[in-house]
């Protein structure tokens, strides 16, 4: 999906900004003069500040859910390579914005960010729950996992997922951040009726920083 490039422009402005300073204390006005945009244009694409923020979650899972219908019609994976392929996606956005990540952890640390937090974390499980939804009931129809109540299980692995601790000191302390993904990964293998040693995927947050 294409998107117009002053819009994009805008997007990847309002979101240091969001991370710089939070969503409180950036103001449109600061958007639109860094932009080097008219007011007009700014509201052409947005009428609020609210609905900017919204479609700026959007923005942010468009190169994450890019594909993942390719993975989930490919025959020639397996359920449990299709979920981590999906896993390995969401994890890679993280690590090819690591610099995003550290300003969105500083801002977290001093209360800027409390409400784009909860409205990525809102946006995030309602978009990915029927990709994994899908996997998940292959999964169990085929035989690869072992689990009971998929539409209940899945919304609490999404909001598991998507809460990322202490961020700054995953980031910055590679003690806490191996210990925080072996516990992830054995977590997934527990939910997934999976042995253990079977999730090695999340792994790779361990190049975070």
């Amino acid at each position: 999906m294409k998107i117009n490039k002053t819009k994009e422009k805008i997007f990847k402005i309002g979101k240091n900004k969001f991370a710089e300073n939070g969503y409180e204390k950036t103001s449109i006005e600061s958007i639109i003069e860094e932009a080097n945009i008219a007011k007009g244009t700014f509201y052409y694409y947005f009428k609020s500040k609210e609905q900017f923020l919204d479609d700026l979650m959007d923005y942010m899972f468009l190169n994450v859910l890019e594909g993942f219908d390719k993975i989930i019609n490919n025959k020639n994976l397996s359920s449990k390579e299709k979920l981590f392929s999906i896993l390995k996606r969401m994890i890679n956005m993280k690590l090819n914005d690591s610099d995003f990540t550290k300003k969105m952890a500083d801002a977290i640390l001093k209360n800027q960010m409390e409400i784009i937090f909860y409205k990525f974390t809102e946006k995030y499980v309602k978009k990915l729950f029927p990709y994994l939804k899908i996997i998940v009931e292959e999964g169990v129809e085929n035989g690869e996992f072992e689990l009971e109540y998929i539409d209940i299980t899945l919304e609490h692995l999404l909001h598991m997922i998507s809460y990322s601790g202490d961020i700054k000191k995953l980031i910055s302390d590679k003690n806490y951040r191996k210990e925080f993904v072996l516990a992830r990964e054995r977590i997934l293998e527990k939910i997934l009726g999976l042995k253990k040693g079977k999730v090695t995927v999340l792994e790779e947050l361990l190049e975070l920083g």
